[in-house]
């Protein structure tokens, strides 16, 4: 079981802007390429939100997935535990998925009204090329019986 003496807690929230208990409370030390922030440990470096939800509920979940979608927010009210899966579904619902920002399709044909199925879970695929595929897939059927 991983122990926290006093001196590191301390060390801790002195790299913390605490604001109002409600609001975000950020992480003002070295962040990560992608803004998380890094805490060093007893010779690790922690993603510093992941050790706010260790201090506060005594655990390190899978994943420590951020309620408030800031990366640099510490507030442990502010996180929950969950898994790859609730992390992606979180990425996906905020719009951040990578493929989420694209406006054309590998073939080049643009997400549109008309070019654009969603499914439910979130993810997107171009019209013309399913229809392809969905035509591709046929045609190999009937050619196999």
């Amino acid at each position: 079981m991983e122990t926290v003496e006093h001196k590191d807690l301390e060390r801790f929230w002195k790299k913390v802007a605490h604001t109002h208990p409600l609001k975000c409370w950020w992480w003002v030390a070295k962040q990560n390429h992608e803004g998380y922030g890094n805490f060093y440990h007893k010779g690790k470096t922690k993603a510093a939100h992941r050790f706010s939800f260790f201090i506060t509920y005594g655990y390190y979940p899978d994943v420590v997935r951020h309620k408030c979608d800031n990366p640099r927010c510490v507030n442990p009210f502010h996180l929950q535990a969950g898994t790859q899966k609730d992390n992606c579904q979180d990425t996906v619902s905020r719009g951040r998925h990578h493929n989420q920002t694209k406006n054309k399709c590998s073939e080049g044909h643009l997400y549109d009204e008309t070019n654009t199925y969603f499914y439910a879970d979130g993810r997107r695929d171009c019209h013309t090329c399913r229809k392809k595929r969905n035509k591709d897939h046929k045609q190999k059927i009937r050619v196999d019986l």
